[in-house]
């Protein structure tokens, strides 16, 4: 019988290598994409995931090496690889990421802190800033000055991109240069504001006290396996609002506790929990295209 073969994007992240071991000795034929050519037969390069015909063109590719499942690692590259979901089903290809509607709900953090937040789970107050004229008012209501405004896109692509807004800075320029320094005074991002050419903006208060992490693996919002944490009020929660989203794979959750609540600060898939996970998934989702 011959090997499934797979195409894992982000061939030149740190935790390719791992994956791509698990996923080989686990008996699949896998290849590596990357948007940068590299050589080697067990490369492909692919796209960027900005073109807008990235969804199609990754079709094309997956059915021209006969590939019957893709895992993309890049969010940009889940943003639009997941409304095609059911299209590459239908030529028996599965991708192994969040459907359309999960990851529309996990993507945009006002739709998913307002969801949870509705079920009493405690989340950051959240702005969604589209409109430059919204801008002030939106941070007095997120309670500035008197709280840290946290300011993100909302389409991030990097751990980084965010600003803290602190008028005890003055000199930067650009919305989202500089992950270990990330403050921005009001007035220089009120500028930038101003000028118009900014992208839809998440505003949040910023949640100070203890962070904890905890990444697990879930099968329809059912907890199969995860990390070690010592705090289990963590994992209650974590699963309680997998539950929620009915989700399946692997997700990171991070938290931050107060003197009121473990506030849930960000929610995102992830490849890195336990790559005999992802294989457990891959088995999953090709056997609903038998």
């Amino acid at each position: 019988m011959p090997q499934i073969k797979i195409l894992l994007t982000g061939a030149e992240l740190l935790q390719t290598e791992t994956i791509y071991t698990e996923l080989v000795a686990a008996g699949f034929s896998t290849y590596l994409a990357n948007s940068s050519a590299l050589k080697g037969e067990l490369f492909v390069q692919i796209p960027e995931a900005s073109d807008v015909s990235f969804a199609h063109k990754m079709l094309k590719i997956c059915l021209d090496h006969d590939f019957k499942a893709l895992v993309p690692q890049l969010a940009l590259e889940v943003d639009a690889l997941a409304p095609a979901k059911t299209l590459f089903s239908e030529y028996g290809i599965s991708i192994i990421c969040p459907d359309m509607n999960q990851w529309a709900l996990i993507s945009d953090k006002t739709a998913l802190f307002s969801f949870l937040q509705s079920k009493q789970i405690a989340v950051p107050q959240t702005k969604l800033l589209e409109k430059q004229e919204d801008f002030a008012a939106s941070m007095l209501q997120l309670g500035y000055p008197s709280k840290k405004i946290k300011v993100s896109p909302l389409k991030a692509l990097n751990e980084g991109d965010f600003r803290i807004v602190d008028d005890s800075v003055t000199v930067y320029n650009t919305l989202f240069p500089d992950f270990n320094n990330p403050l921005i005074s009001y007035t220089q991002l009120s500028r930038i504001i101003s000028a118009g050419n900014f992208p839809s903006l998440i505003l949040s208060e910023c949640i100070n006290g203890t962070e904890f992490s905890f990444e697990a693996y879930f099968e329809n919002g059912k907890l199969i396996s995860s990390t070690n944490t010592d705090e289990l009020v963590i994992q209650e929660l974590a699963k309680g609002i997998a539950y929620l989203l009915d989700l399946s794979g692997s997700f990171e959750f991070s938290f931050t506790q107060t003197a009121q609540a473990y506030c849930l600060t960000n929610l995102q898939p992830t490849t890195l929990n336990n790559p005999k996970d992802l294989v457990n998934l891959l088995n999953t989702e090709l056997s609903k295209l038998d």
